[in-house]
């Protein structure tokens, strides 16, 4: 088994913060000095005689590898943290006829689309007439109510996720009114 030393330069800046001993109207100047520290991965080498070894030049990890290597650490853990996350939405706030407000929101998951379409009339027992579309094809209709207590509903559908870019268009009809409401957005 083969241990590495390598050395870190540290470098170590005194100031007199206070001007503590200092003659009035002059400054104090900052000082710094580099040491070279070896830091072992592993046992102290020795020589036969017992006196520790002196690490040769070849022996000594320069501060540029330790700083690659970190950044190469960093860099794959954010890889594999983004890798790992699932497909990241969009939401778009829809344009209704009246004060009624509503919202689309869509990501991709597991080789499926999540949608979701919130309705907000601010009127408990209202029926609405809920189409979802993805390029065209309707993957979602049916009548939802509004529900107390903010007098909203929402309608959810985990529709096939399709190849390219999928255009998901919303629309909710009050069956009473005539009220509307659409919103529209690519995944």
């Amino acid at each position: 088994m083969l241990w590495t030393p390598f050395t870190v330069d540290v470098i170590v800046i005194t100031e007199d913060v206070y001007g503590a001993g200092l003659e009035s109207g002059s400054r104090a100047v900052p000082r710094s000095r580099t040491t070279n520290v070896p830091w072992r991965l592993g046992p102290e080498r020795r020589k036969p005689d017992g006196v520790p070894r002196i690490p040769k030049r070849k022996d000594v990890m320069r501060p540029t590898k330790i700083t690659a290597a970190v950044i190469a650490l960093l860099a794959a853990f954010s890889v594999a943290a983004t890798a790992s996350a699932k497909g990241r939405g969009q939401t778009v706030s829809g344009t209704c006829t009246a004060a009624t407000t509503s919202k689309l929101k869509a990501k991709a998951d597991d080789g499926r689309l999540e949608v979701e379409f919130e309705v907000d009339s601010n009127r408990v027992g209202q029926n609405w007439n809920v189409v979802l579309k993805d390029n065209g094809s309707t993957f979602l209709h049916k009548t939802l109510k509004t529900k107390a207590p903010s007098g909203s509903f929402e309608a959810r559908a985990r529709p096939a996720n399709k190849a390219g870019t999928d255009a998901i268009r919303a629309t909710a009809t009050n069956a009473a009114t005539g009220e509307s409401c659409t919103a529209t957005l690519s995944v």
